[in-house]
């Protein structure tokens, strides 16, 4: 008899244990939102990344702000996608440079202009627009924190792209009829001249691999606080497609106005667009532009729904037909 008592009591006391494990687990999984929409923010390595053949790049600083949404799929995956509002910038000193190529002058001769640029500066500057599609994988280690990390790509759309430059440079010409090089005549553009330009750069749409990883803390029911790391690399070159500029070009309408009184004499273009004379061939400064992003980034979500409330799949799982 007493052992009767204590096998069904021992039977009772696993089947209590096994509701109760039950019952956490359905409170646990309601506790997680099938939808979430967050927005966030994230700051700091965020540059353009090249080599270029002449003068010091140094990495540049910038952020993101973004709006999210992600879709519980399967108890701790989701699917992740928004957009966001990014910026990139980079700065390359020291930039000395000599080129030569045949132009027309104001009186429609021929002659070759010779060009020395000496310790330029040259700082970029771009506003990305991007379509993340990530993958998010969490645990949460008790009802108020968990782990979570997320990779995939990021679709970047340029929406601002601008360069600005601070210049010396000594400018000649060289006639061949009359075997002479003209090195003061300013009004003719030779000579040395100093100043500031700017322009607008023009790139392609570039594909982000991206990856991030941090905490997740629950504030009250259905609002989560995110902190991580990230870091967004570009696989792509940016600098495709580019017109066949010089570093200084010689504008003969420039020159009009600058003696005028109304503009300035040259003004450089960007090193990421220009080609030179190197050898007798002509070869760009730079080849190939990349993006990288890498820093600490914020979130606050606020979810919607209930984690059970809809059919879900898990990777690698087919559902069975019946």
């Amino acid at each position: 008899m007493l052992k009767y008592l204590n096998i069904h009591r021992s039977g009772l006391s696993g089947k209590v244990l096994q509701g109760c494990f039950l019952l956490i687990s359905a409170v646990a999984v309601a506790q997680q939102p099938e939808h979430e929409f967050s927005v966030y923010g994230a700051g700091g390595l965020s540059t353009l990344r090249y080599t270029p053949s002449t003068g010091v790049r140094s990495e540049g600083t910038g952020g993101l702000l973004g709006i999210g949404y992600t879709w519980y799929y399967y108890k701790n995956w989701g699917v992740v996608t928004g957009i966001e509002l990014s910026q990139f910038s980079a700065r390359t000193e020291n930039i000395t440079l000599e080129d030569r190529y045949k132009a027309i002058d104001a009186d429609g001769a021929s002659f070759e202009f010779r060009s020395k640029v000496v310790n330029n500066s040259e700082n970029q500057t771009v506003v990305m627009l991007q379509i993340p599609f990530l993958l998010q994988y969490e645990n949460m280690f008790g009802k108020n924190y968990g782990w979570y990390c997320m990779g995939g790509t990021k679709v970047c759309f340029p929406l601002k792209s601008a360069y600005r430059v601070s210049s010396s440079l000594t400018t000649s010409g060289y006639y061949e009829k009359e075997q002479w090089t003209y090195e003061e005549q300013t009004f003719a553009g030779f000579g040395r001249f100093s100043g500031n330009g700017d322009g607008k750069l023009h790139f392609k749409i570039v594909v982000l691999a991206s990856i991030e990883t941090g905490m997740k803390w629950r504030l009250e029911e259905g609002l989560f606080l995110y902190g991580g790391i990230y870091c967004d690399y570009g696989v792509d070159n940016m600098l495709r497609n580019r017109k066949s500029n010089r570093l200084v070009e010689y504008d003969i309408h420039r020159l009009a106005e600058y003696n005028a009184g109304r503009s300035e004499a040259f003004r450089p273009n960007s090193i990421l667009t220009a080609k030179y004379a190197n050898d007798n061939r002509l070869v760009y400064i730079t080849e190939k532009a990349t993006l990288l992003s890498a820093g600490v980034k914020l979130k606050i979500t606020f979810g919607l729904g209930k984690a059970n409330g809809a059919k879900r799949w898990k990777p690698g799982w087919k559902p069975t037909r019946r």
